[in-house]
């Protein structure tokens, strides 16, 4: 899948995301925001300009975000094994003349704001110019973990699992790790995300 996979996924199937910025005093701070229209580039999503939301991204310039889809299934655990996420970590940037287009992907925002007029006063739309981002689907065994990026330029930061000189061969995450003949372990190799196999 491509990046505009991602966003659709996201845009359609998710929606809700929480996104996370720094408050004044260096902490950290969540809240859930919907995702209103993405053009296969990237994505967009709008807060009140009253909100201290609105200064942080003003300020910062830069968000940290996950959202889920959750299957269907009366059993929590069934739940957990269906789940797919999606993290992005991004520059943001206020942007004009989307207002009329969220408002048409988005009918439901007419309950908030009765017109164009009224949203564009009360709100501000905001888009992501670089990112990257993590796809985890729960669905397949293995998990799939995919990364996918937003535009260019952003330093890469990946979570990345190493095998180090301490692993005891217990083969507990079993889902990531290759069973050697010599009874040892070894991360998969067929995964961006996870750095090269570490024997002990």
């Amino acid at each position: 899948m491509e990046t505009k996979d991602y966003l659709k996924i996201l845009l359609d199937d998710m929606h809700s995301t929480v996104i996370a910025t720094i408050d004044q005093n260096g902490h950290p701070v969540t809240r859930v925001i919907d995702i209103m229209y993405e053009d296969g580039n990237t994505f967009y999503f709008m807060t009140g300009r009253g909100k201290e939301f609105y200064e942080q991204l003003k300020a910062q310039k830069f968000i940290s975000l996950t959202a889920m889809a959750i299957p269907q299934a009366d059993d929590a655990g069934e739940r957990t094994m269906g789940i797919r996420t999606i993290s992005i970590r991004g520059k943001v940037e206020e942007t004009d003349g989307h207002t009329k287009l969220l408002l048409e992907k988005n009918p439901y925002m007419y309950q908030l704001y009765p017109d164009e007029y009224a949203l564009n006063k009360a709100a501000a739309v905001f888009r992501m110019t670089v990112g990257e981002g993590d796809y985890f689907d729960m669905s397949a065994m293995p998990a799939v973990r995919k990364d996918f990026k937003i535009g260019s330029g952003l330093e890469t930061h990946r979570m990345r699992y190493v095998i180090g000189e301490s692993c005891i061969g217990c083969g507990i995450i079993k889902v990531y790790l290759i069973l050697r003949t010599d009874g040892k372990y070894r991360l998969q190799k067929n995964s961006k995300k996870f750095s090269d196999p570490c024997y002990t």
